[in-house]
């Protein structure tokens, strides 16, 4: 996956990044765990037990009768890469909610916040 990311990115980085985002969408639109939010957690859990990452988790807070869950990963890959992985994040979530918002915090280190729908 690292090879190929780095063979496209500076050539058409912006169909890159659309195509993972769509494969993302179209692997959660797959699983059997859509479109419940709580079907979310499983999903995060059945891909972290098949991911290198160091990290990958779903925490789920409650403010005020909102629902939040905040999403991470965590694992030692180059920048390009993770702007990619986000973007496949961003695409499999957006199968379970259309408002979240997405931080790549450094090389390595996507976080989503995703609101329940």
């Amino acid at each position: 996956m690292d090879f190929i990311i780095r063979a496209f990115y500076d050539r058409d980085k912006e169909t890159l990044l659309r195509l993972c985002f769509e494969s993302g969408g179209c692997s959660a639109t797959t699983s059997k765990f859509v479109p419940r939010m709580d079907g979310l957690k499983e999903l995060i859990d059945v891909l972290g037990s098949s991911n290198p990452a160091r990290l990958m988790e779903l925490i789920k807070t409650e403010d005020r009768g909102s629902t939040k869950y905040i999403f991470r990963y965590i694992t030692g890959i180059s920048d390009k890469t993770t702007i990619c992985l986000e973007k496949y994040f961003s695409g499999m979530l957006s199968v379970f909610s259309k408002d979240f918002t997405s931080r790549i915090q450094t090389s390595g280190i996507v976080e989503i916040e995703i609101c329940s729908a």
